[in-house]
C-alpha cells in the first residue's frame, strides 16, 4: 500500500510539473512576443522620425500608427496580466488538488491499518481461545481416562483375590487328597506352579499400569477443569 501511494504522489508531481512546465513555457512565448513586438514599435517609431521631415500627410498617418501600436501594445500587457492571473490561480487548484488526494490516500491507507490490526487481534483471540478448549478436553479426557483405569483396575484385582482364594482352595483340597489318596499326579503340580507364576506376573502388571494411571491422575489434577 505504502508503494502504491508512492506511485500516486510521483504520478501527480509528474502531471504538476508538465503542467506547470507548459505553463511557464507559454509565459515565455508571450514574453519573447512582447520583446519582438517593442522591437517592431521602435522600428516603426524610428521611420516615423526619418519620415516627418517628408511630408504632414504622412507624419499623420505615421502617428496613427504609432497610437494604435500602443493601443495594441496595452491590449496585449492587460492579455498578459489576465493570463499570468489564471496561470498563478491554476498553480493554487493544482496544489490544493494534490494535496486534498495526498490526504485521502493518508486516510484510506491508515484505515486499512486499523483494519488489519483489528483483523490480527481477532484472529489472535480465537486461536488462544481454541487453545484453552484444547487444553481442558485433554485434561478432561486423561482425569476421565485414569479414572476408568483405576476402577477397572479394581475390578481385576477383585476377580484376582477371587481366583487367589479359589486357587488356594483347591491346593488345600489338593494336599488333603494327596495326604489321602495313593499318589499325586506330577501334571496338577506342574499346572499349579504355572498357576502361581501366571498369578505373580499379572499382579507385576497391574502394579505397574496402577501406579502409572496414579501418575497420570496426579498430573492431569493440575489441569484447569
Amino acid at each position: 500500500m505504502e508503494e502504491r501511494l508512492q506511485a500516486d504522489m510521483a504520478r501527480m508531481e509528474t502531471q504538476f510539473q508538465t503542467r506547470l512546465q507548459q505553463e511557464v513555457q507559454l509565459r515565455l512565448e508571450l514574453t519573447q512576443d512582447q520583446t519582438i513586438l517593442k522591437g517592431e514599435i521602435r522600428q516603426i517609431e524610428t521611420e516615423m522620425r526619418s519620415a516627418v521631415n517628408q511630408s504632414t500627410p504622412e507624419v499623420n498617418q505615421l502617428r496613427s500608427d504609432v497610437s494604435e501600436l500602443k493601443t495594441l501594445t496595452t491590449e496585449i500587457t492587460r492579455s498578459q496580466t489576465q493570463l499570468r492571473s489564471q496561470i498563478n490561480q491554476r498553480i493554487t487548484q493544482l496544489q490544493d488538488q494534490t494535496k486534498h488526494e495526498i490526504e485521502q490516500l493518508l486516510t484510506r491507507l491508515q484505515s486499512q491499518q486499523r483494519n488489519c490490526e483489528e483483523s490480527s487481534t481477532r484472529t489472535k483471540s480465537s486461536l488462544e481461545m481454541q487453545e484453552r478448549m484444547h487444553a481442558r478436553m485433554m485434561a478432561e479426557t486423561q482425569t476421565a481416562v485414569a479414572a476408568q483405569t483405576r476402577a477397572e483396575i479394581v475390578t481385576l484385582m477383585g476377580e484376582i483375590r477371587t481366583l487367589d482364594h479359589e486357587i488356594t482352595e483347591i491346593n488345600m483340597q489338593l494336599r488333603n487328597q494327596t495326604s489321602q489318596g495313593p499318589r499325586p499326579t506330577e501334571v496338577l503340580t506342574q499346572n499349579f506352579r504355572q498357576q502361581d507364576t501366571d498369578r505373580e506376573e499379572t499382579m507385576s502388571v497391574i502394579t505397574v499400569v496402577n501406579a502409572s494411571s496414579s501418575g497420570s491422575s496426579g498430573t492431569t489434577s493440575h489441569a484447569p477443569s
